[in-house]
């Protein structure tokens, strides 16, 4: 365990570590809730693409997954969080293994509907009004309470839960623990040093967001903050209130998951060129459009109103972004668009834009 606070920091400050009631260390059961809400999770294959547990569990999917899937995202009730909102809530949520958690669960359900009003979720000192943001997400976190109390809805939660420790397992113990507890032991080092924890937090996660360390600023001396690196999640994580405990989990590979992003943003803008000219998108469009008609240079030339140097440099990009292609009919050269390279283009663009599931920290 790596703990903060207390003891003096150099440059202590509003924001400092010595300000703040801080405890940072692996934590396998948030590990374990975390898993179980992006299993919970409607399919995203963007998500999917950067958690390689998921991936062999969609690639292979053993009965209790597709069950999961099925039970845990029926008529979106579910927020996927239930299992780690009763973990934190019911004093689980740093135990060195699951097992306690795993124990237990079947009957956590019926505790949190009895005590919900009282757990303080989200810093409530009482329960917000129905017609808030609040308010709604603890009607909602009570019906899927009630619902889960039901001795066989409660089984299957212990069941699916059970078995998805089964697989993370082998991959905690051979690498994830050692994992998170470096990188905790960095985020310790790196915020004695600075005497700041909240700069210390991977710089490209949504915690490091201002709304977030605003926030968190705003209640370290309210609250304890308990932080979380998780081996199991990417660019994802958490941050919630429960009775005067912040909770942070954030990604232990954040950071290089973002550099890839990086590079991959950068490899497909240089295919967008293709795009970015106005004169050869309309020779794209005429070549799409004209397709039944054979196409030479001159002919594109003299439908874009330009030269005939000029039509072959756009031609010579586009046949260098695979975005069209020469047929050779006798001596002449025509071009035909490859739909099939464009298709895959615009796919990436929209699979880079736009997140197809809903996340509690808008990231994967």
């Amino acid at each position: 365990m790596s703990a903060l606070g207390g003891a003096p920091q150099a440059g202590a400050g509003p924001g400092a570590a010595a300000g703040m009631r801080v405890d940072v260390r692996p934590a396998p059961v948030q590990e374990l809730a975390y898993a179980f809400f992006r299993v919970a999770s409607p399919e995203n294959p963007s998500v999917s693409a950067n958690l390689p547990w998921l991936r062999r569990l969609e690639a292979s999917p053993p009965d209790w997954f597709a069950a999961a899937r099925s039970a845990f995202t029926d008529g979106g009730s579910w927020t996927g969080f239930e299992p780690l909102l009763m973990a934190c809530a019911l004093g689980y949520a740093l135990d060195d293994s699951p097992a306690r958690f795993l124990e237990d669960l079947a009957g956590l359900p019926s505790v949190m509907v009895r005590d919900l009003d009282e757990l303080n979720i989200g810093g409530h000192d009482k329960p917000p009004a129905t017609s808030t943001p609040s308010g709604r997400l603890r009607a909602r976190l009570r019906a899927n309470y009630e619902a889960l109390a039901a001795p066989e809805r409660a089984a299957a939660l212990q069941r699916t839960l059970t078995e998805l420790w089964a697989c993370l397992e082998p991959d905690w113990q051979r690498e994830g623990r050692s994992a998170t507890a470096q990188a905790a032991e960095r985020l310790v080092d790196e915020a004695a040093a600075t005497g700041d924890l909240l700069a210390a937090l991977p710089p490209h996660h949504f915690v490091s967001l201002e709304s977030s360390v605003n926030e968190i600023r705003l209640r370290q001396q309210q609250v304890r903050l308990v932080v979380a690196p998780l081996y199991f999640a990417s660019l994802g994580g958490f941050k919630f209130e429960i009775g005067r405990t912040l909770y942070l989990g954030f990604g232990v590979r954040s950071e290089r998951l973002f550099l890839q992003r990086k590079e991959q943003v950068q490899a497909l803008a240089a295919r967008l060129k293709a795009f970015a000219d106005p004169t050869r998108l309309l020779l794209l469009v005429l070549v799409s459009r004209l397709r039944r008609f054979p196409l030479t240079v001159g002919d594109l030339a003299r439908q874009l109103g330009v030269s005939q140097p000029t039509a072959s440099g756009h031609l010579k990009l586009l046949r260098d972004l695979d975005l069209v292609e020469v047929v050779k009919r006798g001596n002449r050269s025509y071009y035909r668009i490859r739909e099939g390279s464009l298709t895959a283009i615009l796919r990436e663009l929209e699979d880079t834009l736009i997140l197809r599931s809903p996340t509690p920290d808008d990231d994967n």
